[in-house]
């Protein structure tokens, strides 16, 4: 998992403000409905409008930055609008699972970005966790991004107090022979 802390505590902020602008939507999960039991949190689609620019510039700049310098992979765009997600205390989680997906055979999900907006201190619980992978290899500071390839299995655990808040993009590319 390839990790850069990129972002100020304002530029953060910034992100949280601008999500914060857009309706909540109900959460899904690659191509089906979910139940309340698999993910829980408050999530708002990010659009790709005027607002929302430098979100998307900063979610591609760093997709490509991995896709090339760590992960040999050739990546054409966002898949879909990145989210902008809040996990609150006692309901804020999501189970087991991977973000790969066939939803076009042309250009399948290829990695997972994952901006950090919380500061670690701000909420207990809310672990990303990779599967096979210490948890505590994921860093909490704000700021960071994480980028991980899509088929990759991962979660994040409930939150106990405080709210976590991040953005998560996927990105799409040629499918993998």
């Amino acid at each position: 998992m390839k990790c850069a802390t990129r972002l100020s505590s304002r530029q953060c902020d910034e992100i949280i403000r601008t999500g914060e602008g857009f309706a909540p939507e109900a959460p899904t999960v690659v191509g089906e409905n979910i139940l309340s039991a698999h993910r829980v949190g408050h999530v708002r689609l990010l659009p790709d409008v005027a607002q929302t620019e430098p979100i998307y510039r900063l979610l591609w700049d760093v997709a490509a930055d991995a896709a090339n310098r760590h992960y040999g992979l050739a990546i054409t765009g966002i898949t879909r609008m990145p989210h902008y997600v809040e996990y609150h205390a006692g309901y804020g989680h999501f189970h087991w699972h991977n973000d790969y997906s066939h939803e076009s055979q042309e250009s399948p999900r290829k990695l997972t970005v994952i901006v950090q907006l919380s500061d670690g201190d701000d909420y207990d619980g809310g672990d990303l966790q990779v599967f096979n992978v210490a948890p505590e290899a994921m860093p909490r500071e704000r700021g960071t991004i994480i980028c991980l390839p899509s088929f990759v299995t991962h979660r994040v655990t409930p939150v106990s107090a405080g709210v976590r808040r991040i953005v998560v993009a996927w990105i799409a590319g040629p499918r993998l022979v």
